[in-house]
């Protein structure tokens, strides 16, 4: 192909030698109208060849200005030398002969204009080369004899760039940077695109109702917009997905995808998804799964904060796990999600959003509450398996209704930091025996710590809840003339005094391996309602220590003891260790 394109050039400056020397115009001569020069460049029409033949930039033109535009008819192919470095704009528009092109030698091409090849209808073969880096709007637009596109250039392509390509079939671009909006709008025979990491603009994908398989980075809006056979989406490498990127995908089951931002729609309509892994996520945002109810499984893995709606009505949730990095659950996330199983959380959640897990009747934990400032109303109404303990440190607000119904709840403490603690909170939670409420606390409802709730039908078939206020209460644990001992006293609520401090015999221990020491421990006020303690060794390889307050040196070094009240009120004693 390089000799043949010399041979042209050789002739070609023949030519225009010619026509220069006897000086006459492209109407009067058919050698001026089959050839000529564009800057640096030469250009033939011979056998139903365009040949291109030069260096440098392939200037730009207007629709039909191209000097070769009138052998339009006669254009089956297209020969382009391999220094030419750019295509410009309608350099080969309207071609409708036109079959293919071909790139001589080692190509050095890196752009090619918009409306480059429009309106070329029996163009077939076309694989650009890999050094290309732009191709610019409409560049393929109505190319509808093209059924496969293949390329491994790393190019970014304009707007509309294969828009109408109507029997396009299969795109195998994997090293594409970008397509832009629109660009397989009416591609209506499109099955199957590898776009690698590229980028999709707006509506890029638009009613490829025959789509089966896409392989794409990061997603605009609405960038595949109802593609009603989607079922194999490769997103793995996606950045981000924006809202209605993937909207009204029906037959779309699973998604996978390591994109750290998803915007809240960004699924709406595909409505039959069941698994999803999002494993670097930081935000799930409003309303993202809501009433997906064929969703089944979730996998997180960095997520920080689930949105409000996020997962609301997902009738069908049943797992969701790499929850350990969340810190807040806005109202309703999960609310009647029916079938969740589980939901885990770290000491790093806290805030517990109003309804956030209302009537998710089949879920049990494990969720820690020590870092939680914060749990709204009904946060965990009716989560009757809920069976995690309650070591709230920090907590200021407990609302209404925030733990109604929950059997299985365990645990006896409040924290230290309650201010306010709403009406019903803890009623029907028949598994917890005894709660201590601090001082703080001088805002309360009313009957918060009623143990039983009897489940009753109303008249239209409606489950409803019934309790009896004077039935058996929650003891209640908080000092003397504290706000929560009035309460206790208003309804007729079982209280004990709780302790207020503890204290030891000795606060450091000195003793040599192998030996023992009695520590003595004591809780006042003398008429606390439970007087028991635990004991912990923070390093049981130097030291232990049993229920009877017995330390044991195990080898040389220091560790710390520390002996905590039973009765949920915190209070605790350090003590020293040193092994000799």
């Amino acid at each position: 192909m390089k000799k043949l394109l010399s041979i042209v050039l050789a002739v070609l400056m023949c030519m225009t030698a010619m026509t220069t020397a006897i000086s006459v115009s492209a109407k009067e001569t058919n050698t001026v109208e089959t050839s000529a020069t564009v800057g640096n460049i030469s250009w033939g029409v011979s056998g139903g060849y365009l040949y291109i033949v030069g260096s440098g930039d392939l200037p730009n033109f207007n629709a039909y200005s191209a000097p070769w535009s009138s052998k339009y008819q006669e254009i089956k192919r297209v020969v382009i030398d391999g220094n030419i470095t750019s295509i410009g704009s309608y350099a080969f528009y309207n071609l409708s002969n036109l079959v293919s092109v071909q790139f001589d030698g080692v190509s050095k091409l890196t752009k090619i204009g918009d409306n480059a090849f429009s309106y070329c209808t029996s163009l077939t073969d076309i694989t650009l080369p890999s050094t290309v880096k732009s191709v610019g709007k409409n560049v393929f637009y109505n190319c509808k004899a093209m059924t496969n596109f293949t390329t491994n250039c790393s190019a970014s392509y304009g707007d509309y760039a294969f828009e109408y390509c109507t029997n396009l079939k299969t795109v195998n671009a994997p090293k594409s940077k970008s397509f832009g909006s629109n660009a397989f709008y009416g591609c209506d025979n499109l099955t199957k695109a590898n776009l690698g990491n590229a980028t999709l603009g707006e509506y890029c994908m638009y009613n490829n109702d025959k789509l089966v398989s896409l392989t794409a980075g990061s997603l605009n809006k609405r960038a595949v917009y109802s593609a009603d056979n989607l079922t194999s989406l490769n997103i793995r490498n996606a950045k981000f997905i924006k809202g209605f990127a993937l909207y009204n995908l029906p037959k779309l089951t699973s998604v996978s995808t390591n994109a750290t931002s998803i915007d809240a729609d960004a699924f709406f309509g595909s409505e039959n998804i069941k698994t999803i892994n999002l494993p670097k996520v930081k935000v799930i945002q409003d309303y993202t799964f809501k009433n997906a109810k064929k969703l089944q499984t979730v996998k997180l893995g960095s997520a920080q904060k689930i949105g409000k709606y996020a997962f609301y009505g997902c009738t069908n949730l049943t797992t969701i796990t790499g929850t350990y990095n969340v810190k807040r659950v806005d109202n309703f996330a999960f609310d009647s999600c029916k079938k969740l199983k589980k939901f885990t959380s770290s000491n790093k959640l806290t805030y517990i959003g109003y309804q956030s897990f209302f009537n998710c009747q089949n879920m049990t934990g494990s969720i820690n509450f020590s870092n939680v400032t914060y749990v709204d109303d009904t946060a965990f109404a009716n989560c009757k398996k809920l069976a995690s303990t309650l070591n709230f440190r920090k907590v200021t607000y407990i609302g209404t209704d925030a733990f109604f119904n929950c059997q299985k709840l365990k645990g006896n403490t409040l924290g230290t930091k309650l201010k306010k603690l709403g009406s019903k909170a803890f009623i029907g939670c028949s598994s917890i025996s005894s709660l201590y409420v601090p001082s703080t606390c001088k805002n309360t409802g009313y009957d918060i710590f009623v143990k039983k709730v009897t489940s009753v039908k109303d008249s239209n078939g409606y489950l409803t809840y019934k309790y009896y206020p004077n039935s058996k209460k929650i003891t209640i644990y908080g000092n003397k003339g504290s706000g929560i001992q009035s309460y206790a006293k208003l309804y007729k609520n079982p209280f004990k005094y709780a302790v207020k401090s503890v204290s030891v015999n000795s606060t450091k221990v000195v003793i040599k391996k192998g030996k023992t020491f009695k520590l003595k421990t004591y809780v006042s006020p003398t008429n606390c309602g439970n007087k028991k303690v635990t004991v912990r060794s923070s390093n049981t390889k130097i030291a232990t220590i049993n229920s009877k307050g017995v330390i044991k040196g195990i080898k040389k070094g220091k560790c710390k003891i520390t002996v905590t009240s039973r009765d949920g009120s915190l209070k605790s004693k350090t003590v020293t260790v040193t092994v000799k």
